[in-house]
């Protein structure tokens, strides 16, 4: 039976998830309607044009070099026309991987400086200003780190996954569970950079606020649901990060005059 005491808890949880949850959305939303912060939001898609043309230009001459490797290594005939597609084939998809990976990784560090300028516009906490090389050497660590913490208890819960079948489900719920934080984290890396928190202070914050860091998570990993969709819209989460860490903060401030 549920108490009173129980039904507050469970809307007040449903009711932070959803403030994470709605975060990109709000997001989306305030950089739609600004004018002021179009300029800035397209930063990262100019970077992913940037950043992959130039990776696919050096993939497309590693391309031919593989292809000229392996018609040299097939079977005449009919056999070797099928390695030589086949071998055509695994290059594209491991380039075009290779590509993938190398472009999301780097442009939100490329970006950084600019959605640092955009939290600042839409951020009521006052900092210091700093430099381009500060803010993207900051993104760096904090990219780096996040990998450190999230991307190996995701690689062990595949392994678990793996070694233990019949659990599978479980571990790749718990999987989805870890990659939902890891995006939070990236998300939440500008306006918690901008109150001057560090690593193990950005940890210490997700968990006292771990319902609201879960459903801005959840936020993400629907955009993330379409390749390359949240460094397009990296504008829109780090302005709605931004927001989110606002409402969190006037939520828990004591009342005026205490």
């Amino acid at each position: 039976m549920n108490t009173p005491a129980k039904t507050h808890r469970i809307k007040q949880t449903a009711s932070l998830f959803a403030w994470g949850l709605s975060a990109p959305l709000v997001g989306l939303k305030t950089v739609a309607t600004t004018p002021s912060l179009w300029l800035l939001s397209l930063v990262p898609s100019a970077m992913i044009v940037v950043v992959a043309s130039a990776f696919g230009l050096g993939a497309g001459r590693l391309y031919d070099w593989l292809i000229a490797r392996a018609s040299q290594v097939t079977h005449a005939g009919a056999l070797g026309s099928a390695e030589l597609w086949l071998a055509k084939l695994l290059a594209v998809i491991a380039l075009f991987v290779v590509v993938l990976v190398l472009t999301a990784v780097l442009v939100p560090p490329l970006s950084a400086p600019a959605m640092d300028a955009l939290a600042g516009r839409v951020d009521r906490f006052e900092v210091p200003k700093t430099s381009g090389l500060v803010t993207t050497w900051r993104s760096i660590r904090v990219a780096l780190g996040g990998m450190a913490i999230f991307a190996l208890p995701q690689l062990l819960l595949a392994a678990l996954a793996l070694l233990f079948a019949p659990l599978s489900w479980l571990f790749g719920a718990l999987g989805v569970i870890v990659a939902a934080l890891s995006l939070a984290f990236d998300a939440l890396d500008w306006p918690l950079a901008r109150r001057g928190l560090g690593l193990r202070q950005r940890l210490a914050w997700m968990g006292t606020h771990k319902r609201v860091v879960l459903g801005l998570g959840t936020g993400v990993s629907l955009l993330a649901l379409i390749p390359g969709l949240p460094i397009v819209l990296l504008p829109a989460i780090v302005v709605g990060a931004v927001s989110l860490i606002q409402r969190v903060d006037e939520s828990t401030a004591p009342p005026a005059g205490v």
